[in-house]
């Protein structure tokens, strides 16, 4: 056994089909242990930001792959995270691949938190 693993899926198959658009479906998968992190998020369906060009940020907060006209997009990341000295100091790390159809595009991620409210020193006796 790995740790834990969790799966999500979602799908607009229930709703109305509205001239000729295909229903929306997602699916996102993680497996998790020792800090080490593997998650794959894939979606499958019509452009969720139709107004990504014209707008962008200041309409839609996220990511602008699922904006992708070649109606997929696809997340694979590979993450560490762990906490240092009794919680005090944390890394995370991880190689984020993004595909949407079009292209394949990759993310480095490297962040040192540190926690301003714990003592970091020992009293002296």
């Amino acid at each position: 056994m790995l740790g834990w693993a969790t799966c999500k899926a979602c799908s607009a198959t229930a709703a109305p089909k509205r001239a000729g658009k295909r229903p929306k479906a997602g699916l996102a998968l993680s497996v998790s242990r020792w800090g080490v992190c593997l998650l794959n998020e894939l979606y499958v369906g019509e452009n969720m930001l139709p107004f990504w060009d014209i707008y962008g940020y200041g309409l839609y907060a996220g990511t602008p792959f699922y904006g992708t006209p070649k109606k997929i997009y696809n997340q694979t990341a590979v993450t560490y995270n762990r906490r240092f000295f009794n919680n005090t100091v944390g890394v995370s790390a991880g190689f984020y691949f993004h595909y949407d159809g079009v292209g394949l595009g990759l993310q480095q991620i490297l962040k040192v938190s540190v926690n301003l409210q714990k003592t970091v020193y020992r009293p002296k006796k």
